[in-house]
């Protein structure tokens, strides 16, 4: 064999060999590219994304349920001891002297979206500077007191109503949450337990506002 057929037949195994190295540098990266593009494109459908983002719908209702009965139209002071009476059947927040001793008040937030949602509630009091003894606390329901704990009224600070709420989505059993208040002015008693005359006057204001974990929120007001 002549040394020109010998360059050329190693001419030949050098091109096999950069073809073949090629070749397999070629597999490999259509390989590593159809890979990633599978795994980019796996969540797609025709090349898009879609999808429906959840969000916080909340109505709020403030009703106010009592007096019903007639009456003078301004409130008087009347005794926690007895507020129990007061609110109800019989009195419904009207004394003999058809004076108004209580407001009661039902306070309804509803979830009117597609996805849970976790509330927080509360109250806050305005324009009562003149009312130092008016009072409210959360009840069982419209006519019964309940054991809840008695709240000073005349503040401007927010006050709980409900804290860290479930609410159901919309359409399903629990996504509305009911709550009761009654607002009063707390009697003041001497050392012997008779009343004391008082100056309480004017009119309150409050705010009741409920958010949901998302910032989204609603609000009613209240007017005496």
């Amino acid at each position: 064999m002549n040394e020109t057929n010998v360059e050329n037949n190693q001419s030949n195994d050098s091109k096999k060999i950069i073809t073949l190295v090629v070749l397999i540098l070629t597999i490999m990266v259509c390989t590593t590219s159809a890979t990633y593009a599978y795994f980019a494109l796996a969540p797609a459908t025709n090349n898009s994304v879609t999808g429906t983002a959840a969000s916080a719908s909340l109505a709020l209702t403030v009703t106010k349920n009592l007096p019903t009965k007639a009456n003078t139209g301004v409130l008087v002071p009347q005794k926690e001891a007895a507020l129990a009476t007061a609110m109800g059947s019989t009195y419904g927040c009207v004394d003999g002297n058809t004076n108004m001793v209580c407001q009661v008040y039902t306070i309804t937030v509803t979830n009117n979206s597609s996805a849970q949602v976790v509330v927080n509630g509360t109250i806050t009091f305005a324009g009562s500077t003149n009312m130092p003894n008016l009072k409210w606390r959360k009840t069982t329901n419209a006519s019964t007191l309940g054991n809840n704990t008695t709240n000073a009224a005349n503040t401007t600070t927010a006050q709980s109503l409900a804290s860290n709420v479930t609410l159901k989505k919309s359409g399903g059993s629990g996504n509305t949450a009911t709550y009761y208040i009654v607002v009063w002015i707390n009697a003041q008693l001497d050392s012997n337990g008779r009343e004391v005359a008082q100056t309480d006057t004017g009119t309150y204001r409050a705010t009741v506002q409920f958010t949901s974990s998302n910032g989204t929120g609603v609000t009613s007001t209240i007017t005496s």
